[in-house]
């Protein structure tokens, strides 16, 4: 797939008053100029502001499937500069060879051209309703064999009638999508899941302190099928957020909670505060990338239409329990506050979830330092969706838990909604 390369020469060139990224509705100012000798009595010198999302993939049946959205016409956003006879001596001033504009960017797509557009109601986004949808972002799923880009340039053009060949400059720009004014304190946080969990093992016992080795008595138990074990039944509760903000300097919150089951755990045991025991745990961010094309050399009066679907993964926390920790004692669990410090800690408390009932969730956001910084993780844009290209995100994790010498593993996905990161960075 063919990306808009910059091109800037001295036959013509293209410079922006402020290079930074761009937002729909803003205005990019700056010059057109060119250095060269030129002589002409009647010149031409316009630019024009494009926008295409780009798709190449090969579908399981073979074909090879390419798609192009124009976002604003192939005829772009077109400002006339200059319409004339030129003259530019060899030793001319170049500040007098400079032709400003100032471009409007819209804040959405042109509707027009994509009503006909061959995607028809394959297209994720209803193609008649186009001028009432959001641009989306700048955007490269890079790939060789598949790939996906939407790109947004600037394209000056210089012509005379005495000659068939234009002279072109083109730039690239970088276009972002709307956020929040300040960075969103407001996750909202919702609960993924309540689920019941049944631990029967002899490492239970009334005093709520056990040790996660099991002795030889008890190994002999096991081997013999002696039942000796009692049972402990929990509800585990797992609240996660529903909505990120891209380089936000606050915290993720990752609430867990065990609400006890007394009626279905052994009555000596019963009342009594037990411990999960976080062995390991990685939370990440999944992204898929879904794209779509038109398959060539299909037959049939319908355009055939294939999708595609590459998905990533960014890790934020993977955690361990330290190492010499085997001892647990529910009663003394160290304060919360100091629990990022101890975990770290080859010789300190591991992770720990209390087993109790009317208890506040434990937020492992908060203890791992769980962020989407930049330069910490790869989330290059936020979620979008435009007519031939999407980008959605789910909260992925992985844990193991132990309780009473026994294993659980744990784990799920959320989606989520990633915004662009705040209009103030």
């Amino acid at each position: 797939m063919t990306k808009a390369e910059a091109c800037n020469t001295s036959e013509l060139s293209i410079h922006l008053d402020s290079p930074h990224s761009f937002l729909p509705g803003q205005t990019i100012t700056g010059y057109v100029s060119r250095t060269s000798r030129w002589v002409s009595t009647e010149t031409s010198i316009s630019i024009t502001l494009h926008g295409k999302c780009n798709t190449k993939l090969f579908s399981r049946d073979s074909y090879q499937c390419r798609g192009s959205v124009e976002l604003f016409g192939q005829a772009g956003v077109r400002e006339e500069l200059f319409n004339g006879a030129l003259h530019i001596p060899t030793t001319s001033d170049p500040e007098k060879n400079k032709w400003r504009f100032a471009i409007d960017i819209p804040t959405h797509p042109d509707a027009t051209p994509l009503k006909s557009h061959p995607l028809g109601r394959a297209s994720y986004l209803p193609l008649l309703s186009a001028d009432q949808h959001a641009l989306p972002p700048s955007f490269d799923l890079g790939g060789s064999r598949d790939s996906a880009g939407i790109e947004y340039y600037l394209e000056a053009t210089m012509t005379t009638p005495s000659s068939s060949k234009s002279i072109i400059a083109r730039l690239p720009i970088q276009l972002r999508c709307e956020s929040s004014p300040f960075p969103i304190t407001d996750f909202d946080i919702k609960l993924h899941s309540r689920q019941s969990y049944t631990i029967t093992s002899p490492l239970l016992n009334h005093s709520g302190i056990y040790n996660t080795q099991p002795s030889i008595g008890h190994k002999v138990s096991k081997v013999l099928r002696v039942s000796k074990s009692l049972r402990l039944t929990f509800c585990l509760e797992i609240s996660v957020p529903s909505v990120l903000q891209r380089d936000s300097p606050y915290q993720i919150p990752f609430e867990m909670r065990a609400v006890p089951q007394w009626m279905d755990t052994s009555d000596c045991i019963a009342k009594v505060c037990h411990t999960i025991i976080i062995e390991k745990m990685t939370i990440a961010i999944r992204s898929t990338s879904s794209i779509m094309g038109i398959a060539s050399g299909a037959l049939g009066p319908v355009p055939v239409v294939r999708e595609d679907h590459f998905t990533t993964k960014v890790v934020l926390a993977d955690y361990a329990k330290p190492k010499n920790s085997n001892q647990i004692d529910n009663q003394g669990v160290p304060p919360r506050t100091s629990l990022l410090a101890k975990c770290l800690s080859s010789n300190g408390y591991p992770l720990t979830l209390p087993i109790e009932e009317d208890t506040a969730p434990l937020d492992l956001g908060k203890i791992l330092d769980l962020k989407m910084q930049h330069g910490r993780n790869g989330i290059d844009v936020p979620t979008f969706i435009t007519y031939n290209i999407k980008r959605t995100y789910e909260l992925e994790w992985k844990m193991t838990l132990e309780v009473g010498g026994e294993t659980l593993k744990v784990k799920g996905r959320h989606p989520v909604l990633i915004m662009e990161r705040t209009d103030q960075n």
